[in-house]
Parts: C-alpha cells; sequence; structure tokens
C-alpha cells in the first residue's frame, strides 16, 4: 500500500510529480475495458444499423493505443452508455468513437443509418447533419459521405502538421500552442454528455447559452496561457496534459464560471469573458478536477462511513467529506497557482497586482475550514489521502 499511495500523490498538484506511464496505463486500460464491454452490450445494435461499425472498435481492441488518443469526449460518451444509462443512442455513440480513432490514424470502413440528423464532429471540423454516413479511413487519408436531406455530400480530410485539413466542413477555432491543442467548441458539436454538463446546478443553461463569439475565448486563453507559462509554468504542464476541448458560454454580469464531469474527459465549459486572469484561475482548478476524474478509476476515496456534513465557504453549506476532498482539491491548486505567480516577479501594476493578492487571501481563508475537516476524519481511503496530503505540506512549506 505504500507504494500505491506514493504513485497516487501525483494526482494531487504538479509539485508532486505525477507519473506519466503510470497516467497512461490508467486511462488506456480504462478504456480498453469500457469498449470492450460495450461491444459485448451492443453489437448486435451497432450491426444493425451501422454496418463495419463494430469491426472499428474491435479491431481496436487488438492495438495499444496513447493516453491523447482515449482521453476524449468520445470515449467518456461510451462509458456512459454502458455505465450511466446511455442506451437509447448506441449507434451515435460507436460512430463518435469510431471517428476519434480515425482522427488518430486507425483504418476502417463502415456505414450509418439514423433515425434523425446529427451533426458529427471530426477533429475541429463541423459536419452537416446526418441521417446516415459512409466512412472510409486510411491513416493519412479519410472520407466522409454524409446524407442530408436526401442529398449525400463527401468531404475528404487529409492528415497535417496541425491536424487534419479539408476544405469542404466548418472549422472550429483552435488555439495551437506547444504542447496544447484545444478546440472551441460549437453548441452543435456537443456530445450529449457534454450538453449535460450545461445543465448542472451551477449553470442552470443549456445549449442556446453557448456564446456564439469562439474567437473572444481563444484570445482570452491564448493570454491566459502565457500567463501561466510565464509566472507559473509548473503548472502550464499540469493544465495543458488534460484540457483539449473548451466550451463557451455567454457572459452573465458579475459571474465568471466554470465547470466540466467525468463523461466528457478533457471538456471544460467556462465563462465567454475577457479576464485572462480569471480564465488562467479557472483553467487550474477544472484541469485538477480532471486529475481527480482519472485517479477515481482507482477506486474510492472514503468509506462512506463518515455522515457529518462539514461546512464549506465555497457553497456557504454543509457538504460531506468527498466533496470536501473535491472542492479542497481544486482551490488548493489554484491557491498553489497564485503562489507561485506571486513568487516569479509579477507585475507591479494595479490591477494584476491587487487581483491575485485578493485571490490569495480569500483562498487561504476558504480553505481552512476544509482542511481542518479532511485533517478530522478517519473515513479517507489512501487514494483520498494521497490527493490531498501533499497540497497541505506544499501550502505549508
Amino acid at each position: 500500500m505504500i507504494a500505491e499511495s506514493e504513485i497516487y500523490r501525483g494526482f494531487s498538484c504538479p509539485q508532486a510529480g505525477l507519473d506519466d506511464e503510470f497516467l497512461e496505463l490508467v486511462v488506456t486500460e480504462h478504456a480498453h475495458q469500457t469498449v470492450q464491454k460495450f461491444i459485448e452490450c451492443f453489437k448486435g445494435r451497432m450491426e444493425l444499423q451501422g454496418e463495419g461499425l463494430g469491426s472499428v472498435l474491435s479491431n481496436w481492441l487488438q492495438c495499444e493505443d496513447t493516453f491523447e488518443t482515449v482521453w476524449n469526449a468520445a470515449f467518456g460518451e461510451v462509458f456512459a452508455a454502458v455505465f450511466r444509462n446511455g442506451a437509447d443512442d448506441i449507434e451515435r455513440r460507436a460512430a463518435v468513437a469510431a471517428l476519434r480513432l480515425h482522427e488518430r490514424g486507425h483504418l476502417g470502413e463502415w456505414e450509418l443509418q439514423l433515425s434523425k440528423p446529427v451533426r458529427f464532429r471530426f477533429d475541429r471540423w463541423l459536419l452537416p447533419p446526418a441521417d446516415a454516413m459512409q466512412v472510409s479511413a486510411t491513416a493519412r487519408s479519410v472520407t466522409l459521405n454524409v446524407r442530408t436531406e436526401n442529398a449525400w455530400r463527401k468531404s475528404t480530410f487529409r492528415q497535417s502538421e496541425n491536424g487534419w485539413e479539408t476544405t469542404n466542413a466548418e472549422a472550429m477555432p483552435v488555439l495551437i500552442r506547444p504542447g496544447i491543442r484545444w478546440t472551441i467548441l460549437a453548441a452543435e458539436s456537443l456530445a450529449p454528455s457534454s450538453a449535460a454538463l450545461l445543465q448542472m446546478e451551477v449553470f442552470d443553461s443549456s445549449d442556446a447559452d453557448v456564446d456564439t463569439q469562439p474567437e473572444l475565448l481563444l484570445r482570452t486563453c491564448d493570454a491566459a496561457v502565457s500567463l501561466i507559462a510565464e509566472f507559473a509554468n509548473i503548472y502550464l504542464a499540469w493544465v495543458s496534459r488534460v484540457l483539449r476541448d473548451l466550451i463557451p458560454l455567454r457572459a452573465k454580469p458579475g459571474i465568471f464560471t466554470s465547470g466540466s464531469t467525468d463523461l466528457s474527459p478533457g471538456v471544460m465549459c467556462v465563462s465567454n469573458q475577457e479576464h485572462p486572469w480569471a480564465l488562467a484561475d479557472v483553467l487550474v482548478h477544472e484541469a485538477t478536477h480532471q486529475y481527480l476524474y482519472i485517479a477515481r478509476r482507482l477506486g474510492k476515496m472514503d468509506d462512506g462511513k463518515d455522515e457529518t456534513l462539514y461546512f464549506s465557504p465555497f457553497r456557504n453549506t454543509g457538504r460531506p467529506i468527498y466533496n470536501i476532498l473535491i472542492t479542497y482539491h481544486a482551490f488548493a491548486n489554484v491557491l498553489l497557482f497564485y503562489r507561485t505567480v506571486l513568487g516569479h516577479g509579477l507585475p507591479a501594476d494595479e490591477v494584476s497586482a491587487l487581483t491575485v493578492e485578493k485571490r490569495v487571501q480569500e483562498l487561504e481563508e476558504k480553505l481552512q475550514p476544509l482542511e481542518q475537516a479532511l485533517e478530522s476524519t478517519t473515513s479517507l481511503t489512501p487514494l483520498g489521502l494521497a490527493l490531498w496530503e501533499p497540497l497541505r505540506g506544499q501550502l505549508q512549506a
């Protein structure tokens, strides 16, 4: 258990050092098991409406693949079908997974019939609404023939240094920097699990609330990443390793919010406002949640015996110890991020200095009762302890 606890600590914060091979193993093995179960449950349904589709997924199971391939919302869709009562949309989920595999160079040919039109995504490209598809994929060329209102439309995609290129599809904006390739999603491109994210209590939103100004988020993202790189570079890899897609939400006065879910790996929603420091803050916060989603695949973080509701200043109400752990994990990383910023020469201009120092003071005050709760409970498992104790050590250093 000591060895396990040590390797778990890497999920707590970048300062603890995460074993990349272990991360890759956890995520790829989870994806293989999920797809295997998906095929066992739904192979007949897939082949009924999608000739060859099941074979693409089955052939992939014979391959070793990478974190980059499977850390994607497509695999969240497959997981939802098997484990979260998502069996009402099997053909579309299978097609989304197959398209993701083709993006990553896997071969295959298949056809699909759908009961209603769906807008699929291929890499950064949004396809027309389709009620039928014909797909032929080689390692560097993919042809998608989609039927819209009884008319067929063919698009050919060719692999390039910056992803796939075509002249016959709608492009979504992409932020490309060393180690970063983030797509700004359009409302039409959202998979059901990502769309469900918008309906969470924190948003009370819908597809209609996805912002129509993706270029604004693209610019703010670029500025936020520059801030992280310049003043807290240790968090640049922490963020870039797990974030892939951003959903811009229409700005609401006085509110800057964000969110994510384990059913959409690499995806986050965020208020579309031109505040680079606020965006840097939530990039660290939501990236940290992504690591927790991965760690949760290794087992439970508490034994369920502690029924106490501990006060959380972040929600201004009592919360179970598991939610206290989640909250501490995310906001303690944000606090470490800002302390790192202050220690690396933040410019002394009034706006940035006051913003960061005020945020540090706020986080220090609000984290204190959470830390006391985590210290007092006896219900945390070795995995749960490994998620917060390294953070406490870093904050007390």
